[in-house]
């Protein structure tokens, strides 16, 4: 049985924050789960989806504050079908340089195990 749960922000909030999140979890087996976070951008803002490390910029990315949440192989970062929400732009904070950025939305699926969850 799959389960659900919806992190939702109310629309009148979502004015002053960048990101509305959404998140919801897929049970597979014994403890193994498969966690899809979708991030909604705020019209003017942007995610770094990759790495700059000559300018200091993280990509976005999902950890987990919880020792028996231990990440699976496979996090799949996914954007619209259309791959509209990923383009290159050149940001003043990476002088200008090209870098890749989400616009609008992007997805990732991570698959998770949870020691404990399955005895």
């Amino acid at each position: 049985m799959a389960f659900y749960f919806l992190l939702m922000v109310p629309a009148a909030f979502c004015k002053s924050v960048p990101i509305a999140w959404s998140v919801s979890s897929q049970k597979h087996q014994n403890g193994h789960y498969l966690i899809t976070v979708k991030g909604i951008i705020s019209k003017g803002w942007y995610v770094y989806a990759e790495d700059d490390t000559a300018n200091q910029i993280t990509a976005v990315d999902i950890s987990w504050d919880n020792s028996h949440v231990v990440k699976a192989p496979g996090l799949k970062k996914t954007d619209s079908p259309e791959s509209k929400n990923l383009q290159t732009i050149h940001d003043k904070i990476s002088d200008n340089r090209p870098v890749r950025v989400y616009n609008d939305s992007f997805q990732f699926i991570q698959p998770v195990e949870i020691e404990g969850a399955g005895e």
